[in-house]
């Protein structure tokens, strides 16, 4: 037991406590309609408690909204442990969340958080093909070591998703271990960048191959692709024009040997950001869902 006692405070905990009908009514409840939810419509309102037993005086509660997260992560057939997103938005009482979750990072004023609990190589993967494979790699920290790699590869010019373990309990049952870290979104260029929200574009690409609008506009985005690059472009050329124009070049190539290095199988057609500063401002690509990197480690598929 002294163990048990030692694994549950050695790490800080999430308490989330809300009325059992906005988790489980069968019209409205985000649990029992996670995998139709799309765009916040099923946002409920929660209270969320921050715990730090070797450090009380961080400890602190707030109100936000909460919502699942993920594409795939909230079917059924592959977990039933799901994400979730927190919005901490003045509607609910607090418009940001105020606390210095990361140590090694610089921002500690926050618009909003996801709290990962995973959806491959892990313990409570309940999905028909290679479960017990994925079960017995599991290790529930692939996804942050490759964006912490991708930061640290070069901190002046990379950025990718910091995050840290915390205890969940909802409404006091203990719900798991989840990767809280943060969502590459506007507010985040706001904080690490500068200027306000507004000055970004994002884009994320996950499930369907296909650039998802989050911030601003596509158009640049699109641009980069339909006509800059083309293969009838002489090479010199258009690496020049990407790396003047289009690309924060040095950045992206950090980004791209990292993915190679640690062999993310899934990879490169889906599962990433981008963000640009609307006026002036270049691409970058941060690392996102990378929790099956090193899962194959006996041969590269790039090869």
């Amino acid at each position: 037991m002294p163990y048990l006692a030692a694994a549950v405070t050695d790490i800080p905990t999430i308490s989330l406590v809300l009325p059992i009908a906005s988790m489980w009514d069968t019209a409205t409840g985000i649990y029992t309609n996670a995998d139709a939810l799309d765009g916040g419509i099923f946002e409920k309102e929660t209270s969320v408690e921050f715990i730090y037993p070797a450090d009380p005086s961080k400890t602190q509660g707030l109100r936000c909204g909460i919502r699942p997260q993920g594409g795939s992560s909230t079917g059924s057939w592959k977990i039933k442990k799901f994400s979730f997103r927190l919005s901490f938005k003045s509607i609910f009482g607090d418009g940001k969340l105020d606390l210095n979750l990361f140590d090694d990072g610089p921002v500690s004023s926050f618009d909003d958080l996801l709290l990962d609990g995973g959806g491959n190589l892990v313990w409570t993967y309940g999905g028909t093909a290679s479960a017990d494979q994925q079960r017995t790699a599991a290790s529930y920290i692939r996804d942050q070591f490759a964006a912490d790699m991708h930061i640290m590869a070069d901190p002046k010019i990379n950025y990718s998703p910091r995050g840290t373990e915390f205890h969940l309990y909802i409404n006091g049952l203990y719900w798991g271990l989840y990767n809280v870290h943060e969502r590459p979104d506007a507010s985040w260029c706001e904080a690490y960048f500068g200027g306000v929200n507004t000055d970004y574009e994002v884009i994320k690409v996950t499930l369907d191959y296909s650039p998802a609008l989050v911030d601003g506009t596509t158009v640049n985005y699109s641009d980069m692709f339909t006509n800059v690059i083309n293969p009838s472009t002489n090479a010199a050329a258009l690496y020049q024009n990407l790396r003047d124009n289009y690309l924060e070049m040095d950045s992206f190539i950090d980004y791209w040997f990292i993915n190679f290095l640690l062999i993310n199988t899934d990879w490169d057609v889906h599962n990433f950001y981008a963000t640009r500063k609307s006026v002036g401002g270049k691409w970058r690509y941060h690392s996102w869902d990378a929790e099956k990197v090193l899962s194959r480690y006996q041969s590269n598929k790039y090869e």
